[in-house]
């Protein structure tokens, strides 16, 4: 978390605010991360106090994610999960209404609830082969990873999320045309990083699509990223439909005769450089991402 504020896709405002926080403050925000993701889920299987309070902790969770980065509606997904696991009677307590609370589970609802367990307790095992496999492949027996192997096909036990691995920089991809091949200039994105003293952007729930693939462009090359060049060619022709993609599009009347696509990391700033200088970010020395396409 030293570095996730800074390298996620599309940070918000409040990610250059955490961002500088002490290494004891991201160290604790590390440990509530791994609370909430793998101890909080095993209490939804549990009572119903367990089963409150492991909906409480993740959703609290998935609200801080949200308000440090953008990630469309992936948030408010979880967060609905969440709400199902309250029952009848905790809405009911929240709107102070009369509360009718069962002590022990009808027979009905105990035949449900072992089968239920009993999966929870084979999908926890298998899922955990799975991680094995991705943090640890030496630390699983071989047959719980042959048998998540079997199963991944059922898309039931697999690595969801947003993130495999975080990523340490961000590498970000700019877009420059010229009209003699000697003065370059910017095209600025809406929601990506760009001018160094513009503040991130709230935009979740929506999805800038071109802005969050910019950011995984940057991760490869060009050759593995071939609308990166169709988007160029369009640009080079004037293409009506792409003048909602840029905030700033420096040849408005006409397209310029030449563009190139160069990359450079970004990382915040401290809080005593935005005090003196008013940038939020700092890039280091660009190099070629995609040569010079002439019109």
């Amino acid at each position: 978390l030293t570095y996730h504020y800074e390298t996620q896709p599309l940070p918000t405002p409040l990610a250059y605010l955490f961002h500088q926080g002490p290494l004891w403050f991201h160290q604790f925000s590390c440990f509530v991360t791994f609370v909430a993701q793998m101890g909080a889920p095993f209490l939804l299987f549990l009572p119903r106090r367990f089963r409150h309070a492991g909906a409480l902790v993740i959703l609290v969770h998935q609200i801080l994610i949200a308000l440090t980065g953008n990630y469309n509606f992936f948030n408010l997904l979880t967060i609905a999960l969440c709400c199902s696991q309250f029952d009848d009677d905790f809405f009911r307590r929240l709107l102070r209404r009369p509360v009718t609370l069962q002590a022990t589970l009808s027979p009905k609802q105990l035949r449900w609830k072992i089968p239920g367990l009993t999966l929870a307790v084979v999908l926890s095992a298998l899922s955990f082969g799975r991680m094995c496999q991705v943090v640890a492949p030496t630390l699983a027996p071989p047959t719980l990873l042959k048998a998540a192997d079997d199963l991944r096909r059922f898309r039931s036990i697999n690595t969801y999320g947003l993130f495999a691995r975080m990523t340490r920089t961000r590498p970000e991809i700019t877009l420059q045309g010229s009209r003699d091949g000697q003065t370059w200039q910017d095209y600025v994105f809406h929601h990506k990083p760009g001018p160094l003293d513009r503040w991130p952007s709230w935009v979740a729930p929506m999805q800038p699509r071109v802005d969050w693939q910019m950011w995984f462009a940057a991760l490869g090359n060009r050759q593995r990223n071939p609308w990166l060049t169709q988007l160029m060619r369009r640009v080079l022709q004037n293409e009506l439909s792409l003048q909602g993609v840029f905030a700033h599009n420096p040849f408005p009347d006409a397209p310029p005769n030449y563009l190139r696509a160069l990359i450079q990391n970004y990382e915040f700033t401290s809080w005593d450089t935005y005090q003196a200088t008013g940038r939020l970010w700092q890039k280091k020395t660009p190099r070629e991402y995609h040569p010079v396409m002439e019109r």
